[in-house]
């Protein structure tokens, strides 16, 4: 079995190993082409040069070689991306830094397995893994495309409540969710545009474990997978918790978080796709 998943990891990624040995002899590892101005103003990214991805790829498929388990939760993705863009997403990510970006990908891969997101996403995984409440309870829910065509999922606090919900049913509700909105991106638009309504916000609804988990998912388990996050409706209940969580946000993700009036919603969404 060892062998034919070695083969399997060989063969689709046998152009990127020739691409690797026969690219510009300059090039090193110093060399690759930086990504921090990689995303233009309409949300689009620009692609990694040759280099960027041929310098990073003989370290993915030596590691997908020697670890099975990574290597079925690398390829199961395959059906909502192609293998450069969720290498190239790692990488731009980490600034091309080819080691970060590698190990970030191996980190990623590795909380997919413990999450068993494959079995989530099966027939049956959100009715025997994610208990039924949490999809009634209304809490998060896509709602249409934005004015730049990115998928919007409309996430209302009040209706969260962390002594209610088990941590780890939320974990795997909001993995659901991320995993889902994937499948539902419009063509060549692979990130999403989230409406935080906090109207009604109550300290049952600020929990701790769930923002940290969530944060985490923006940074390391789905990078670039964010176009902004818009915040509604934020009572002064909210702003002594924020300020715990600040520090802990990247500049990438912090830098499109924005605090927003409901009409300002209208620059960014059409108002027939905004829910009442």
């Amino acid at each position: 079995m060892k062998a034919n998943l070695g083969l399997l990891v060989s063969l689709p990624l046998l152009v990127h190993i020739m691409t690797a040995s026969g690219a510009d002899s300059s090039a090193s590892s110093s060399s690759a082409a930086t990504l921090d101005d990689a995303e233009h103003s309409d949300g689009t990214v620009v692609s990694s040069t040759t280099t960027d991805l041929s310098l990073m790829w003989p370290k993915v498929i030596k590691l997908l070689r020697y670890d099975q388990s990574l290597a079925v939760e690398f390829w199961s993705q395959l059906a909502v991306d192609t293998a450069d863009r969720l290498v190239e997403r790692f990488l731009v990510a980490n600034s091309s830094d080819v080691a970060k970006a590698t190990a970030n990908l191996r980190d990623s891969l590795a909380w997919r397995h413990h999450m068993n997101l494959r079995a989530l996403m099966g027939p049956e995984g959100e009715r025997s893994l994610v208990p039924t409440a949490h999809f009634r309870s209304g809490k998060g829910y896509f709602w249409g495309y934005d004015r730049e065509g990115f998928l919007v999922i409309v996430l209302t606090g009040r209706l969260h409540d962390q002594w209610r919900d088990a941590i780890e049913d939320t974990k795997r509700h909001i993995a659901y969710q991320t995993e889902l909105g994937r499948r539902l991106f419009a063509p060549g638009r692979d990130r999403v545009t989230v409406v935080f309504d906090l109207a009604g916000l109550t300290v049952a609804s600020l929990d701790a474990q769930c923002v940290y988990f969530t944060i985490a998912c923006l940074q390391s388990y789905y990078p670039e997978s964010l176009r902004r996050i818009l915040i509604v409706n934020a009572p002064w209940i909210f702003w002594g918790f924020w300020s715990l969580f600040r520090s802990v946000i990247n500049y990438v993700v912090a830098g499109k978080i924005s605090f927003v009036e409901r009409e300002k919603l209208r620059e960014f969404i059409d108002p027939e796709v905004l829910p009442e």
